[in-house]
């Protein structure tokens, strides 16, 4: 009846470990508890012994988390029911014990017990299991409640009526906790690199890296990257290392490319550096005299033009476009370190300043297209919108207007 009762009490302990709720706690690593504690002592029936008060002490380890041990030492002397008289009871044990979510207030644990015990002069083996509870109300103090079913292994009494004794002990206490996780951090240094725990802000470098007093890797000094041509971009940077000195140049080390009049001849090309606006020029970048029913301008080498059939006023890349735009492609590809032009031209049908509009966005998407689809750098393209000015056959003729509408894209002088 006895032993039923310790594993109704034990059951309903474990029970309640399930169900216990959630909240902040501080059950921390690398901490010493110290618990004393009070609590009684139910003996089995035919120990001869009554209930009893006891108290002693647990003084613990917490080697993780969730693990940790305990020793505990408990006094009892409980009245003989027959025969009179109180006896002396020693009782010494090492728990190991498991917590349930450490980093709640409400702590649950499971313990097993092995020790030994000492009823006056008769000392026997101890082992036992049990359930307890931790709730901090304070970061290092919490409230303690425990609850075991140990056995008194009989292995020395002279009359050995039995192997075991059942014993059920259940005690309250307040359970302090000193050092923890901020004493570890003094004395610990996980990543072996010289730096404890407390200070080190790169916990896990790599094995044998150089540190610096904090604790991360030191930074490295690069070696001096040459620039050949003395234009103040490196070499591993520079697209066009071979740049003349006293040449502007852009962030790539490439010549800056103007275009001044915006004819569509680079400066270091025209000519004629101002031409008014709408003129239509010739490869010298001056006025052409010809005839509107003839193309009227010479592209430079190396080009491509291109005729990309639009809906009206749309600006996007469209997948009809696929053949052209891999020929596009291609063809930066073909030239590589060049910077290209990308010139986006209309027909004159509709408002002036809405057709250069136009065109500039449908050179600035084909740019993007480009970008993405070779990787080369967006510094490297320049995205220009002539919209009707720059015509190259009559706008009379639909024929004319077809040729007007157009995409051309120039590699631009190194």
């Amino acid at each position: 009846m006895f032993k039923k009762r310790c594993q109704i009490f034990l059951f309903a302990g474990i029970l309640a470990l399930i169900v216990a709720t959630n909240a902040t706690a501080n059950n921390s690593r690398y901490a010493f508890t110290l618990t004393p504690q009070v609590g009684v002592m139910v003996f089995e029936g035919n120990q001869n012994l009554d209930p009893g008060f006891t108290g002693g002490f647990g003084l613990g380890y917490n080697f993780g988390a969730h693990w940790g041990t305990e020793g505990v030492l408990t006094f009892a002397r409980p009245e003989q029911n027959v025969g009179g008289g109180a006896v002396d009871i020693s009782v010494g044990h090492l728990d190991l014990l498991y917590h349930f979510r450490p980093q709640e207030r409400l702590v649950p644990y499971l313990a097993l017990a092995l020790g030994g015990m000492k009823l006056e002069d008769d000392k026997d083996l101890l082992a036992g299991y049990g359930v307890g509870f931790k709730y901090f109300y304070d970061e290092d103090v919490a409230l303690r409640l425990d609850l075991k079913h140990l056995f008194d292994i009989n292995n020395h009494d002279s009359d050995k009526t039995r192997d075991y004794y059942n014993m059920l002990v259940a005690t309250v206490g307040v359970s302090f906790q000193f050092g923890g996780e901020e004493m570890a951090l003094l004395v610990n240094d996980s990543d072996a690199d010289g730096v404890v725990d407390a200070v080190d802000r790169c916990p896990q470098t790599p094995a044998r890296e150089a540190v610096d007093e904090v604790g991360c890797p030191k930074k490295k000094v690069p070696a001096r990257i040459p620039d050949s041509d003395g234009d103040g971009v490196a070499d591993n940077l520079d697209l066009c290392p071979g740049t003349e000195t006293g040449i502007a140049i852009d962030a790539t080390g490439c010549p800056v490319v103007t275009d001044k009049d915006l004819d569509g001849v680079v400066d270091a090309l025209d000519a004629c550096p101002e031409t008014p606006a709408k003129t239509v020029v010739d490869v010298r970048g001056c006025p052409a005299h010809v005839a509107l029913v003839a193309p009227v301008t010479e592209l430079p080498e190396p080009a491509m033009t291109f005729y990309l059939e639009y809906l009206p006023n749309a600006t996007e890349v469209s997948p009809a476009f696929a053949a052209e735009m891999q020929k596009m492609a291609d063809f930066v590809q073909a030239n590589p370190g060049r910077r290209f032009a990308i010139e986006g031209h209309t027909d004159s049908i509709g408002n002036d300043a809405a057709n250069m509009k136009l065109s500039l966005l449908r050179a600035e998407k084909i740019k993007a297209y480009l970008v993405e689809k070779t990787g080369v750098s967006a510094s490297l393209f320049e995205a220009r919108g002539f919209g009707e000015s720059n015509p190259v056959a009559d706008n009379n003729t639909q024929a004319g207007r077809q040729q007007n509408r157009r995409v051309v894209i120039i590699a631009l002088p190194r």
